[in-house]
C-alpha cells in the first residue's frame, strides 16, 4: 500500500517489489554503503540496507545465495555534500549522561539492566530525572539509529554496536551463548501491517538473531532496526517470527534521550554563515570542571582546536579534521588539570583565533 511507505513521497519515488516475477511487495530494498563487520545467515558477506516499504534496516547478503558468487541486486540512492553527516561528537557529562554535539541530543549513558514491555519503557523514560532533567523520552527510530556504531559488533569487537563512551548490558541468547547484547525500544509505533500500533520499533545493538531451520544465527546484523509486539506474557517469549525467524523478546532494554539545547551545524543555516572564522568565549567562564567552547566556520575545511597552559604547552586537543560550514560546539572537562588561566586556539588553513579562560578549583 503506497500510504504505508517509510519515505516522503512528496519528494521521492519508491517502487514496490515486482509481484509478476514472484517478488513480494516488500522486496524493494535499498543499499547503503555500510558493510557489516561480521557475517550473517550462512556466513554471508553482508551490507546494510533500508527497506522503505516495511521500515526495516537490515544486513543483506552482498552476493546472491546460495552460491555466494553472483552479486545481489537491490535499489540504491545517491547522495552528495556534508561528509560529516552522521559523525557523532560525544561528550561525557560526568553525571551518567552523554551529549552528542552533532545532533544536540543528550543520552542515558548506561541502561539500567532491566527489560520492559513498550508501555513500561515509556513510563520509565517519562518518569526519569537523570542528571536533574525531567524531560526524558524514548528516542524515535531515527534518533536511536544515530548512535549505532557500525565499526563495532559482538563477533568482532566483543561489544555492542555502540561507542565505548556508552555501556550496554550483556546476556546469554536463547541458546545459552554468552556475549549477546539487547534490543532497545524506540518510541515509534509500527503503523503498517494488518494490526497497526500493536508493535513498535527497536534497534538491535547486538546481533539481530533469527532461527532458521532450527538454528539460531545472526540474521540481520548488529545495528539492524526491526519491531516487536508492544506487550505479551513474559512466559511466552522469546518467540520467532517471519521468514528469517526473527527472535522476539518483547521485553527489551531502554536508553532514554532528551534535547540538550546545544547548537549544531545543521541548525545554523546557510544564510547565517560568518564571513570569517569566529571563536566564542567559553561558557561558563570561570568554570569547574567543564566548559563549552563554540565556534563558527564560513566554509568547510580542516580545523584544529587545542587548549594550552600559560607556558604554551598543549594540554588538550578538542577537535581536529574536516568540519562543515556553520556552528559547532565542543566540551572540555578539566578534572585532571590544576586551576588557573588557560588559552584555547582555533586554527584553520587561513586564520588562527585564540581566547583565554579560567579554571577554578
Amino acid at each position: 500500500n503506497a500510504e504505508d511507505l517509510f519515505i516522503n513521497e512528496t519528494y521521492f519515488v519508491q517502487p514496490l517489489g515486482d509481484t509478476s516475477i514472484g517478488e513480494r511487495g516488500i522486496d524493494a530494498q535499498t543499499w547503503s554503503s555500510t558493510e557489516y563487520l561480521s557475517l550473517t545467515m550462512r556466513g554471508d558477506v553482508t551490507v546494510f540496507g533500508v527497506n522503505f516499504i516495511d521500515g526495516r534496516i537490515k544486513g543483506y547478503p552482498r552476493y546472491q545465495p546460495p552460491t555466494g558468487v553472483v552479486p545481489r541486486s537491490m535499489y540504491f540512492r545517491m547522495v552528495r555534500g556534508n561528509t560529516s553527516y552522521g559523525l557523532n561528537n560525544f561528550v561525557d557529562n560526568g553525571d551518567g549522561t552523554v551529549t552528542d554535539l552533532a545532533t544536540g541530543l543528550m543520552w542515558q549513558q548506561a541502561d539500567d539492566g532491566n527489560t520492559r514491555d513498550w508501555e513500561d519503557a515509556l513510563e520509565y523514560a517519562e518518569g526519569s530525572s537523570r542528571g536533574g532533567f525531567g524531560d526524558w523520552r524514548l528516542p524515535n527510530s531515527k534518533e536511536l539509529q544515530s548512535i549505532v556504531d557500525y565499526t563495532r559488533s559482538p563477533d568482532v569487537t566483543h561489544s555492542a554496536a555502540i561507542d565505548p563512551i556508552f555501556s550496554a548490558t550483556s546476556f546469554s541468547d536463547p541458546d545459552g551463548n554468552p556475549g549477546q547484547y539487547g534490543h532497545y525500544w524506540t518510541g515509534s509505533p509500527l503503523l503498517d501491517g494488518p494490526n497497526p500500533y500493536l508493535s513498535a520499533g527497536y534497534v538491535a545493538f547486538g546481533e539481530a538473531q533469527g532461527r532458521l531451520n532450527g538454528n539460531l544465527m545472526d540474521a540481520h546484523g548488529a545495528g539492524a532496526a526491526r519491531s516487536d509486539p508492544k506487550t505479551g506474557d513474559p512466559a511466552d517469549y522469546p518467540q520467532y517470527h517471519g521468514p528469517q525467524g526473527d527472535v522476539q523478546y518483547v521485553f527489551n532494554y531502554v536508553r532514554i534521550v532528551r534535547d540538550a539545547n546545544v547548537v549544531t551545524s545543521s541548525e545554523s543555516g546557510l544564510d547565517q554563515l560568518p564571513d570569517k572564522i569566529q571563536l566564542d568565549q567559553n561558557y561558563p567562564n570561570p568554570f569547574n570542571p567543564q566548559t563549552l567552547i563554540s565556534f563558527s566556520l564560513p566554509e568547510s575545511g580542516e580545523i584544529s582546536l587545542k587548549v594550552f597552559d600559560l607556558l604554551g604547552r598543549v594540554v588538550a586537543s578538542l577537535a581536529s579534521g574536516t568540519y562543515t560550514a556553520g556552528s559547532h560546539s565542543v566540551s572540555w572537562r578539566a578534572n585532571d588539570r590544576p586551576g588557573g588561566r588557560y588559552f584555547y586556539s582555533l586554527e584553520t588553513a587561513s586564520a588562527i583565533e585564540t581566547k583565554s579562560m579560567i579554571l577554578i578549583k
